[in-house]
């Protein structure tokens, strides 16, 4: 393609009577741009398939989610073929595993979960009457208080059955979303090395030698956030439940609940999650509104510098500042799903760092990175390397 850009008219220059210099302004300017027609099609193709992405970004989300899953219970697999058995083996025992433990959240979790989210909404005026019997009965917050309840009594009860059924759309919506990541898990257990294989044998022996080491050094990061978060999860969830189970804390294994789901968002989930249950909190007392936050912030002050530093190792240690930039960003793209996902791919960025990017970047700069950060695994290193060694190259056979 030629593209010519022509400022003038050719005109040639003229002079003037009693007039110095010569008259140029007429003077020809001529720009030839060529764009190859192979550049044109690679661009419409990048475009093509941005746009076929953002299509498929329901589906891509869904299989990132169950490749998180799949890397993270691959391990048993690999143990097991250790021991001589087989791999359907393995298989059916993460498969058991799963439902085992699907099975016990919904008979032991879900039925005392529903009726104390039922008892909280019958006794919810009370609650409101016990609140507002702890605040100032004058000043602002008063004010505020008696708007926002005279608010709530005239809303129309078929308005509040509106988000209800809007919510129990939402929950149907996550229990398919959840059945279809479970069946992309099992299918990755089972056929993934090979499905791998076969799409390294598109790129060239280094290309490909690079995605296996990137592959396997990322999949232990993966691994370590998924497993580690499993568990940080839990000792929230059971932590709150025992605190507020201590205090009186109307709705405890809600409130414990909540506070175990959003501890997977680090920073944010504290003020998530300790928010509603202060609240609940001060209908007993002020008291123990005040003890309820003291405690919640001395556990997430506990998780961060003592449990998860023993949990994650330093496979997944970032700044907050990294942290919370990085959940603000993905959960304002891709919402709470994007707030899950974002933290194993920054905590992978050294990796891909370190085996893509050392040749722009030069190898001074990635040792830097390297020297200074505590999201690199510490075994890619060896012993005998010291902190001003030179870089680990990979090899390629």
């Amino acid at each position: 393609m030629k593209v010519i850009l022509d400022s003038g008219a050719g005109k040639t220059p003229r002079k003037t009577v009693g007039k110095s210099p010569v008259d140029t302004d007429a003077q020809k300017i001529k720009i030839e741009l060529h764009i190859p027609a192979t550049t044109i099609f690679k661009v419409l193709g990048t475009a093509l398939l941005v746009y076929i992405l953002l299509l498929l970004m329901p589906i891509v989300v869904t299989l990132f989610l169950a490749t998180m899953l799949a890397v993270s219970l691959y391990p048993i697999l690999v143990f097991m073929n250790k021991r001589g058995l087989p791999g359907w083996v393995g298989v059916s025992t993460v498969v058991a595993g799963i439902m085992l433990v699907t099975a016990l959240i919904t008979t032991m979790v879900l039925p005392p979960l529903f009726e104390q989210s039922s008892l909280l909404v019958q006794n919810f005026p009370n609650l409101k009457a016990s609140l507002l019997s702890h605040i100032p009965a004058t000043g602002p917050l008063h004010t505020l208080a008696l708007d926002t309840m005279q608010q709530l009594q005239r809303l129309d009860g078929s308005k509040i059955a509106e988000p209800l059924v809007s919510v129990g759309q939402v929950a149907i919506g996550w229990v398919a979303e959840l059945f279809l990541i479970f069946i992309f898990t099992i299918y990755l257990l089972t056929d993934g090395p090979r499905a791998l294989h076969w799409f390294l044998a598109f790129f060239s022996t280094e290309c490909s030698e690079k995605l296996k080491l990137t592959a396997a050094e990322t999949s232990k990061v993966i691994a370590a956030y998924v497993g580690g978060q499993g568990i940080t999860c839990l000792i929230c969830g059971l932590y709150a439940f025992v605190v507020l189970s201590l205090l009186n804390v109307p709705a405890a294994i809600m409130l414990a609940t909540i506070a175990g789901l959003f501890d997977i968002l680090p920073v944010l989930g504290v003020f998530l999650s300790g928010i509603p249950a202060v609240l609940l909190a001060m209908t007993v007392s002020p008291f123990t509104g005040l003890l309820v936050a003291g405690l919640y912030v001395l556990y997430h002050a506990i998780e961060n510098y003592f449990l998860i530093p023993k949990i994650y190792g330093n496979r997944l240690r970032l700044s907050d500042l990294v942290v919370l930039v990085s959940l603000l960003a993905a959960g304002t793209i891709g919402g709470i799903i994007g707030a899950i996902v974002i933290l194993p791919l920054v905590a992978s960025y050294p990796i891909i760092e370190r085996i893509w990017l050392v040749n722009i970047l030069g190898k001074t700069v990635v040792k830097k990175h390297l020297n200074g950060a505590t999201t690199v695994d510490n075994a890619s290193i060896s012993p005998s390397q010291g902190p001003e060694s030179e870089l680990p190259t990979p090899t390629y056979s």
